[in-house]
């Protein structure tokens, strides 16, 4: 069996709720190669999302810079509406690449006390 059969038929596995240890010996592999292929599937996913996502980022950002040139003539004339409406996109602009300052947030317990953790161990590989 070719390797990316192998790849493709333990993610359908996975998929359908099988384990490692079941994949792997379904295509003829250990459990912690099921696993590993099963890694590499999810790094391919991941690269293709984040490529995706970077083109829709550029995509927005050049029609943000199109609605904000078409606002110039307003932004100049001292339009209040126009120059409103470029803030709004310079905060979409700043937001979509993250330039921003992260909101800070804090997390509490019931009545403002103390976060009860419970902490889950996953002895699979």
């Amino acid at each position: 069996m070719i390797a990316l059969d192998r790849e493709e038929k333990i993610w359908e596995l996975r998929k359908s709720g099988a384990t490692y240890l079941q994949c792997g010996r379904a295509v003829g592999l250990s459990e912690s190669g099921a696993f590993l292929a099963c890694k590499r599937r999810y790094k391919k996913i991941d690269a293709t999302c984040t490529e995706e996502a970077q083109h829709r980022r550029t995509l927005e950002a050049e029609q943000l810079k199109a609605l904000l040139i078409k606002l110039q003539p307003g932004i100049a004339a001292g339009d209040v509406n126009a120059i409103r409406e470029a803030r709004c996109i310079n905060e979409s602009y700043r937001k979509l690449f993250g330039d921003d300052a992260p909101a800070k947030s804090e997390v509490s317990g019931p009545n403002a006390g103390p976060c009860i953790i419970h902490v889950v161990y996953d002895d699979k590989p």
